[in-house]
C-alpha cells in the first residue's frame, strides 16, 4: 500500500515517546501487520513472528493470544528500516544519526508519582508464571525466557544507573534464572557484590520506550549514566517513577516491570535456549533473580525478541556499526559506510574512490575493522555497490576478488564467544579480509552497466499515490 508524501511526513513527525507509540508509527505508515486470529502463545506465537520476520519483514502485533489479555508485539527493531523510522533518516543515515545522537547533551531524567507501567500492582509472594504469559521460543528450549528485558541497576562503583538487556529463564514461583553475560557491567556489580555478600537489586523493564530501548543495546563506559544517554537519545529527559519493592526507578513509558534481587552466591544450571547465531547454547550455572513484586499497564503489550532474526543481529549490528565507522575513518578518510546485516559477525565496508598512490587500502581497513572482537568476515568494496543489498555484494565478490592476492586469513584471534566453530569457549578462530575492491589502475574496466538516468531516480517517487 503507497503512502502518499503529505502523510509520510505527518507520519514521520509523530512524537515516539512509548511502544505503543512506536506501533502506531508502522501502522500509520501501513507496515505493521495485525494478527487477529487467536494465536496459541508456545505453538504458534513464535513460528508466526519468525515467518512474518524472514518473508515479509514488517513488524507484527498479535491482537488475540489464547488464554491472555495480553497483546504482543515483535520484530520492532528488525531492520535498518525500523530504526530509520525512530530517528526520522533515511536507512543509509541511520549509523551517523545514531553517532551524532550518542554525542548530544546527556538529559537528566524527570521523576513522575504515578505511571501506567503501575496500574496493576503485584508484590509479596509472586508466581511469576503465573502472572506473565512468557512465551516458549524453541522447541529445544528448557523453558520459557523472557530476551526482550532491560535490567537496570545502580552501580554502586560509579553513583550511575546501568541498563542492559539479560536474557531470563522462568522457573517456579518467584524465580528467574539470569543470564550476566562476561564482561558486561552488571556481571562485575553482581561480583562485586558478590563479594560482600550482598544482592543486587534491580528492575527488568519491559516493551519501554525505543530510545530506552536502543541506549540498553548500546555497549558505553561503565561511568555512563544510561538512563541520561537514553534521555540524549531521545531529544528530551527520559521519566522515571519509583519501583514498589526495590529503590530504583524506572522508565514510566514501559508497559511491564519485574522488580527483585540477583542473590549472592546462589546459583542453577540454566539454559539450552536457541541463541544469536541459531544454535542451541549449553547449560551451565546461572544467578537467580528473586522478584519480590511484578507491575504491568492494564492489558499490556509484551515485546518479544526471537533470538537469532534479523531483530536480534540489529540490535547487536548496528551499535557495532557505530563503533566502527568513526575509526575506520581514521584508518582510511576514503571510508563511506559501514553494514552488519544481516548478520552482525559480517561486516561490509564501501568506501569512495581512491587514487592509484592509494592501491592496498582494501586491505588496510578489512585488517582494522578485523580488529572488532565479535567480527568474523570483512567484504570491503566500492561506492558503487549497494552495501545493503547481500544480492550486490556476492556479486563484487564474485566479479572483483582475485582469491590469490585479495584474500586476508588471520588465525588464532579472540573471536564472538558463541561462536560454534570453536571446539571451546576459550578457543581463538580464523577471520577472514576481502578486498572486493578495483584496483584504480585498472577502473575503466569495471564500469558498471547502468541505464541512463539510474542514480537520479527514486521509484517511490513514480510509485506513489496523490
Amino acid at each position: 500500500m503507497a503512502v502518499s508524501k503529505a502523510q509520510d511526513e505527518k507520519n514521520q513527525s509523530m512524537p515516539v515517546r512509548s511502544i505503543r507509540d512506536l506501533i502506531e508509527l508502522f501502522d500509520q505508515n501501513a507496515e505493521l501487520l495485525h494478527v487477529k486470529r487467536t494465536v496459541h502463545r508456545d505453538t504458534e506465537l513464535m513460528a508466526v513472528l519468525k515467518r512474518a520476520q524472514t518473508e515479509l519483514k514488517r513488524p507484527v502485533l498479535f491482537e488475540n493470544v489464547e488464554g491472555t489479555d495480553f497483546r504482543y508485539a515483535g520484530n520492532l527493531y528488525g531492520g535498518r528500516d525500523k530504526l530509520a523510522r525512530i530517528f526520522n533518516v533515511r536507512e543509509e543515515e541511520v549509523v551517523e544519526e545514531w553517532i551524532r545522537r550518542f554525542h548530544a547533551e546527556r538529559r537528566k531524567p524527570v521523576p513522575v508519582d504515578r505511571a501506567p507501567c503501575q496500574e496493576v500492582v503485584y508484590k509479596g509472594n509472586v508466581n511469576v508464571g503465573e502472572i506473565l504469559p512468557i512465551p516458549h521460543q524453541y522447541r529445544g528450549d528448557a523453558a520459557p525466557f523472557i530476551n526482550s528485558a532491560i535490567v537496570v541497576a545502580k552501580d554502586p562503583k560509579t553513583k550511575t544507573y546501568n541498563a542492559s538487556f539479560h536474557r531470563m529463564q522462568l522457573r517456579e514461583g518467584n524465580r528467574l534464572g539470569i543470564q550476566l553475560v562476561i564482561n558486561m557491567d552488571l556481571f562485575f556489580i553482581h561480583k562485586e557484590a558478590e563479594q560482600r555478600g550482598e544482592p543486587v537489586e534491580v528492575a527488568a523493564v519491559i516493551s519501554p520506550d525505543p530510545y530506552f530501548f536502543l541506549a540498553a543495546a548500546t555497549r558505553v563506559a561503565r561511568e555512563v549514566d544510561e538512563i541520561e544517554y537514553a534521555g540524549a537519545l531521545a531529544g528530551y529527559p527520559i521519566e522515571m517513577v519509583k519501583c514498589k519493592s526495590v529503590d530504583l526507578k524506572v522508565p514510566a513509558s514501559a508497559e511491564i516491570v519485574i522488580e527483585g534481587q540477583i542473590l549472592p552466591n546462589t546459583y542453577l544450571e540454566e539454559g539450552p535456549m536457541g541463541e544469536v547465531l541459531q544454535y542451541y547454547g549449553s547449560t551451565s550455572p546461572k544467578p537467580v533473580f528473586e522478584v519480590s513484586a511484578i507491575t504491568h499497564r492494564q492489558k499490556p503489550i509484551m515485546q518479544t525478541l526471537l533470538t537469532g532474526t534479523i531483530e536480534d543481529h540489529t540490535l547487536c549490528g548496528v551499535p557495532i556499526e557505530m563503533e566502527l565507522l568513526p575509526m575506520l575513518r581514521k584508518v582510511a578518510p576514503c571510508v563511506r559506510n559501514v553494514s552488519l546485516l544481516p548478520f552482525f559477525l559480517v561486516a561490509v565496508v564501501q568506501i569512495d574512490e581512491v587514487q592509484p598512490t592509494q592501491r592496498g587500502i582494501g586491505k588496510n581497513i578489512a585488517m582494522a575493522a578485523l580488529a572488532h572482537p565479535w567480527i568474523k568476515i570483512v567484504v570491503v568494496v566500492d561506492k558503487d555497490v549497494n552495501i545493503y543489498d547481500v544480492e550486490d555484494v556476492l556479486w563484487a565478490i564474485a566479479t572483483r576478488v582475485d582469491f590469490d592476492r585479495d584474500i586476508l586469513r588471520v588465525p588464532d584471534t579472540f573471536g564472538f564467544p558463541l561462536d560454534e566453530m570453536k571446539k571451546s569457549r576459550d578457543a581463538p578462530i580464523t577471520r577472514m579480509g576481502i578486498d572486493a575492491t578495483v584496483d584504480p589502475l585498472v577502473k575503466s574496466r569495471f564500469e558498471r552497466a547502468r541505464p541512463n538516468g539510474y542514480e537520479q531516480i527514486r521509484l517511490k517517487d513514480y510509485l506513489e499515490q496523490e
